[in-house]
């Protein structure tokens, strides 16, 4: 083991929380909100690719493998075919990091799946990003299933609110300072 790999440790998030890392990881790597669109897309292939967040390991939203990779990453030994034997992924220290490298790593690897993100076109992103090497599944098996997940999104209309990340808790000191502000307030109001 390098110094760069680490183990393979899970950090599994529920389906909102993943949407959530989404849609705050998008505004950290283009500094926009995504549409609704992108946003359920997105969801639909990171939610194919992690069992719908419980299935992710080192917060890599997107299973992105190591490839070139200069940072911290984790490997699977073994595999079996199609895969090759031994595989690395990249491992990220937080939701929110691993989120945005997801859209970073689509636009700067995957610039042509893009259109299909922005249309709500899940079935053609799935084709695209097969015919760009991001999976080594059947394209019509995971591309419908994107196409079902993103469906899904819309019919139980995950996409319309989803929930921003919430802030650390305070820390005690913190909350007696805030609490000190709010009684002076309250004296003076």
């Amino acid at each position: 083991m390098d110094s760069n790999e680490v183990p393979r440790v899970a950090t599994p998030v529920d389906e909102l929380k993943l949407l959530s890392l989404l849609d705050s990881g998008y505004m950290v790597a283009f500094g926009r909100s995504p549409s609704l669109e992108e946003l359920g897309v997105g969801w639909s292939q990171v939610a194919l690719e992690s069992g719908r967040g419980r299935l992710q390991w080192c917060h890599n939203i997107g299973n992105i493998s190591k490839g070139r990779w200069i940072g911290h990453y984790y490997s699977l030994h073994n595999l079996p075919p199609p895969d090759p034997k031994t595989i690395s992924f990249r491992a990220y220290d937080s939701g929110l990091t691993g989120a945005s490298d997801y859209w970073c790593f689509l636009s700067d690897h995957c610039p042509s799946a893009l259109p299909f993100f922005e249309r709500g076109d899940a079935i053609g992103a799935g084709m695209e990003l097969s015919r760009l090497k991001y999976y080594l599944a059947d394209a019509q098996t995971y591309s419908r299933g994107m196409g079902s997940l993103y469906a899904e999104a819309v019919r139980r209309k995950l996409l319309e609110h989803p929930e921003p990340l919430q802030a650390e808790p305070p820390s005690p000191e913190e909350l007696e300072i805030a609490g000190r502000y709010w009684r002076l307030i309250g004296e003076l109001g």
